[in-house]
């Protein structure tokens, strides 16, 4: 069989592999209609999703996990790696909370994340397989327990509104001003003001 390079950008695990899925997280094969936890580095894995190996297309479809829901008053996480909460066999038993609560007084003050540990106050952008870094995201240990939040984009004082590509905000279309200068919206209407 004679390779040309033009034909190794070709996904070669779609021809080598009709049998199954390669899920690029856990670098693994999976048979046809066969359901797993995706792991995905540096999170581990995402129990709050379920992945599925369509047929022989190799194609990977993820969703996330539905909870049931509970009649209980006072529902609890069995692990905190648990996506879902449960209800306590005995409803008046506080034990399994005062249980977790204890873990986490007397837990680190650092946060772990992926296969990193950050330090109270560290901050960082997650890195996503496939996707890489997400620069949108800024994520900070806060006395142990990790936090994420999506970069606040600044209200655009303009009509003509663009997005592209590295970019996690819109952006005044026709200007090709850093970021910084861009969210210098108060000079830009105060220049607005002056024009006719």
């Amino acid at each position: 069989e004679r390779r040309e390079p033009k034909d190794m950008k070709v996904p070669e695990w779609v021809e080598e592999h009709p049998e199954g899925c390669y899920f690029e997280g856990d670098q693994k094969m999976h048979a046809p209609g066969t359901t797993w936890h995706p792991f995905v580095p540096p999170f581990g894995y995402i129990k709050c999703a379920v992945c599925t190996c369509k047929g022989s297309t190799g194609e990977v479809h993820c969703e996330k996990v539905t909870c049931p829901v509970l009649t209980c008053s006072h529902p609890v996480r069995r692990s905190p790696s648990d996506c879902c909460k449960e209800c306590p066999e005995e409803e008046r038993t506080p034990a399994g909370l005062q249980h977790s609560d204890m873990m986490q007084a007397d837990g680190p003050r650092h946060c772990k994340f992926g296969k990193n540990y950050y330090q109270n106050s560290d901050s960082w952008h997650p890195w996503v397989p496939l996707v890489g870094e997400m620069k949108c995201i800024n994520c900070w240990c806060d006395h142990g327990v990790t936090k994420c939040q999506r970069k606040q984009c600044p209200v655009l004082a303009c009509s003509n509104i663009t997005r592209t590509e590295n970019s996690c905000c819109p952006e005044c279309a026709g200007t090709k001003e850093e970021d910084g200068q861009m969210t210098n919206t108060p000079d830009k209407q105060r220049q607005r003001s002056w024009r006719p």
